[in-house]
């Protein structure tokens, strides 16, 4: 990324940039659950990478309930958050907190989302769950297709660390 951001600088025709999302798509021969934990696990991946600070291996993270466009979506919201929560365990950069107080956490977030709270209550959140890292994502509908935005977060300052979009087939998740 950094080679293809110089290059563009002294380049009259900057280069196509096509890292900005991964498409999950089922070939024939795949299971939904294979395409879904290859998408998963590169996207994780990508987080780490990407990451405007080094992660150490082990890291206390929180997987927070994936937000959905509208309510008819939370279905699907909640097999992506599921198959993500999956992927961040098998890792091994990031080790799960348990979400015992996430009844507390989620009525935090939504006091944010209404506007009234600014982000810097980021901290706030993840100190309640005991995480280092939260791993926030929300998912919209397109004509043929999901796409789900993931934000790996920085607990003590609300920091975004980095962030990766998802594009995957509607029929993976239906």
């Amino acid at each position: 990324r950094l080679a293809r951001d110089e290059i563009a600088q002294i380049s009259e025709v900057p280069p196509v940039d096509s890292s900005g999302w991964f498409e999950a798509r089922q070939a024939s021969d795949d299971s939904r659950e294979a395409v879904l934990a290859d998408l998963f696990r590169q996207a994780t991946q990508e987080l780490v990478d990407y990451s405007s600070m080094a992660l150490g291996d082990s890291q206390a993270v929180a997987v927070l309930p994936t937000v959905a466009e509208f309510d008819t979506l939370k279905t699907v919201a909640g097999i992506l958050e599921q198959n993500l929560t999956l992927s961040v365990s098998r890792s091994g950069k990031f080790k799960l907190v348990d979400r015992g107080n996430l009844g507390t956490v989620l009525r935090e977030l939504a006091l944010q989302q209404s506007g009234a709270m600014d982000g810097s209550k980021v901290s706030e959140t993840g100190k309640l769950l005991g995480a280092k890292y939260l791993l926030a994502s929300g998912v919209v509908r397109r004509a043929d297709r999901y796409e789900l935005f993931l934000k790996l977060l920085r607990v003590e300052t609300g920091e975004v660390l980095s962030a990766t979009r998802a594009k995957i087939d509607r029929k993976l998740v239906e």
